[in-house]
């Protein structure tokens, strides 16, 4: 008898202690072609990316999700629980597509000072003047969400080894190329629902924009550094929309953010479509756009500004002032075709414009408070006249001016 409850004993104590480990299991995660529970990572984790996996990992279990993370650990995947491997690969392989030509096109610059730079102060224009009393309503960018203008106080970044330094998940600023991007695809309204719930908890100022944001197609934010889309079986046979793209385009946006900052509008999104005609010969991707999208619009773009500019020259109010939260085809082609100009023939220096660029922003977005603390002004932009200069600092006085003979003929130019 007492070897029998010794037996039931040890079986029991058994079961309980398989049975806690199990419910004490994080969610799976894909890393180099091995499956691992999120509380049980190797050691030779990328430790900059392990807040990220931290905080996603309670709304990922939550709603039978999986992550799957690039070798390097540039970008976090995060999938339905029943999405193949098969399927995931082909996702990740879209992702490393797009990071290639990032690194081919945008190489990481030597950095800046901000505090070498002249302030930018009186350049403003009525364009792009700033409301530094904070006051007002929430800037209308809905698949951007609102900037994090009500955030105070001192970076959370402490260090500079990637390996090494600790921050907060979604920090107000993180070390350039340090923060992992995180890429949802969500399977539902509900789940998108119950995602955006979870960011406005984790993050007050988005709760606002999450209330109404399940209506957008999807969304790519700087903080916390995370885009999403959401693929339903009742739209993929809709010819005018391509989750292929949705995933190359929004993850090129933060790709940008990831290493430049808050650019323009026109260079973050003017690079994403570079990115989806150069991989997949089309766009597809119409941020903030509600109207009908005609199936020769995918391909038209460089065709549209040769007839453009066919007998005038682009300039820098041409797709310069165009603005998160709307859709202006105007403003989008000229978008492309400058930055399909500027990558292919003047690229050497593209990452210095931007990463200027990137340091202006910082300097002119701060508001001082006077004593040792900051708050971020959410409606500053770096004005349309500086914007001017630096491309003509970098990239040539005449690069107006060859831009346009390129437009009208790309290939005799």
């Amino acid at each position: 008898m007492r070897t029998t409850a010794r037996i039931l004993t040890a079986f029991l104590t058994a079961t309980l202690s398989t049975g806690m480990a199990a419910a004490s299991e994080g969610p799976d995660l894909y890393w180099k072609g091995k499956k691992y529970a999120t509380d049980a990572l190797p050691e030779n984790f990328p430790a900059r990316v392990k807040p990220a996996v931290e905080y996603w990992s309670t709304w990922v279990q939550a709603s039978k999700y999986q992550m799957d993370l690039l070798p390097g650990g540039e970008v976090l995947l995060i999938t339905p629980e029943e999405s193949s491997r098969r399927k995931n690969d082909d996702r990740l392989e879209i992702i490393t597509d797009v990071l290639d030509l990032f690194e081919e096109h945008l190489p990481a610059p030597e950095r800046m000072d901000e505090n070498s730079l002249d302030e930018p102060g009186d350049e403003q224009d009525s364009d792009s003047a700033s409301n530094s009393s904070g006051d007002g309503p929430l800037p209308e960018d809905p698949e951007g969400g609102p900037a994090p203008w009500e955030i105070v106080g001192e970076p959370d970044v402490k260090a500079e080894e990637p390996e090494t330094w600790s921050y907060s998940w979604g920090a107000t600023e993180a070390l350039p190329d340090t923060e992992p991007i995180t890429f949802l695809i969500v399977r539902s309204k509900a789940d998108l629902a119950g995602l955006l719930g979870f960011l406005g908890e984790g993050y007050p100022y988005l709760a606002e924009w999450a209330k109404n944001a399940a209506s957008y197609t999807g969304f790519a934010l700087e903080q916390p550094l995370a885009g999403s889309y959401m693929e339903q079986d009742d739209v993929k046979e809709d010819l005018e929309w391509s989750p292929e793209h949705e995933l190359l385009n929004r993850v090129a946006q933060l790709l940008m953010t990831r290493r430049f900052g808050r650019q323009p509008y026109w260079l973050t999104q003017g690079w994403a479509w570079f990115a989806e005609i150069e991989l997949r010969g089309g766009v597809y991707c119409f941020p903030y756009r509600e109207e009908f999208v005609f199936t020769t619009e995918h391909t038209s773009w460089g065709n549209d500004l040769r007839t453009r500019y066919k007998k005038r020259s682009i300039g820098i109010k041409d797709f310069a002032k165009y603005k998160r939260g709307k859709y202006d085809g105007g403003q989008a082609k000229p978008s492309w075709g400058m930055v399909d100009f500027l990558l292919r023939h003047r690229g050497d220096r593209a990452p210095e414009l931007l990463e200027e660029l990137r340091v202006l922003h910082i300097a002119g977005s701060k508001i001082d408070k006077g004593d040792g603390t900051w708050e971020i002004d959410r409606d500053y932009q770096v004005p349309v006249e500086t914007q001017e200069d630096l491309i003509e600092k970098y990239m040539g006085d005449d690069c107006f001016e060859e831009a346009s003979k390129y437009l009208r003929d790309p290939k005799k130019y």
